[in-house]
């Protein structure tokens, strides 16, 4: 491969990734503009997790992010529900 087709395929992947984040994403929070209870218990799963840190303090560990089971399973089921990438077989 050429210099030019290296980088080229670097900057294809690098905006392929944001796409499908940002994609997966918005499609949760649709999802979740649509459904005010789970929105409601998303929301207070995350306040439980974050009041016991210092809003000056906001170093949140790996540990403490995934005990929320149930922003979890919203984030899943929106990606379930709204596929970024379609498999065809």
């Amino acid at each position: 491969m050429t210099e030019n087709e290296i980088i080229s395929q670097m900057a294809t992947f690098f905006f392929a990734g944001f796409e499908s984040t940002a994609s997966a994403i918005s499609n949760t929070v649709y999802e979740l503009a649509n459904n005010p209870e789970a929105q409601v218990k998303v929301q207070k799963e995350i306040d439980e997790c974050f009041n016991k840190y210092d809003d000056s303090d906001l170093n949140v560990k790996y540990e403490e992010i995934s005990k929320l089971q149930y922003l979890d399973a919203v984030l899943k089921e929106g990606m379930r529900k709204n596929p970024v990438v379609v498999r065809i077989e």
